[in-house]
């Protein structure tokens, strides 16, 4: 399936993106469940939101397993970790997620393993390097190479 690019060359774009009428509907489900539900519910609860539409049946579930459970079809469905927007979550934001969930159910990814609590996938075996000081500046120590240093010298 190809899919059609931004003109900032992606499939899905912040800059770009268009806000759905199922955007808007996460977007006020999740403002409905923050607002009359207890932090202790919201902290520890998911929801579930068809991909189609956005519509969810406004429970707030213990855990994702629960909430995958209780669904017809887990791929047609995102699961939204309520402690991960616990100061609501933007109809963007909302359009965003619904967008990466669509597309990864469309090329044959799983996004909602059930024993896991993330909600995305992350690469775990990426090496974490710390910047030195000749990444920071573009150029090797001068008196390395023999030369005099001069800090204003460009």
């Amino acid at each position: 399936m190809a899919s059609q690019r931004c003109k900032h060359g992606l499939v899905i774009c912040e800059k770009c993106v268009v806000i759905t009428d199922a955007a808007k509907r996460v977007h006020d489900a999740i403002g409905i469940a923050i607002t009359f539900h207890t932090i202790e519910e919201i902290s520890r609860g998911w929801m579930a939101f068809a991909l189609a539409d956005g519509q969810t049946d406004h429970t707030i579930y213990p855990s994702k397993v629960e909430a995958i459970r209780h669904q017809s079809d887990e791929f047609r469905y995102m699961y939204v970790s309520l402690a991960r927007c616990i100061g609501g979550m933007s109809a963007k934001d909302a359009q965003l997620f619904l967008d990466v969930h669509r597309q990864a159910y469309d090329g044959g990814m799983r996004l909602t393993d059930p024993d896991n609590a993330i909600m995305m996938p992350q690469g775990r075996e990426q090496l974490i390097t710390r910047p030195t000081y000749e990444s920071e500046r573009g150029y090797v120590r001068p008196w390395k190479q023999g030369r005099e240093f001069k800090p204003n010298a460009t």
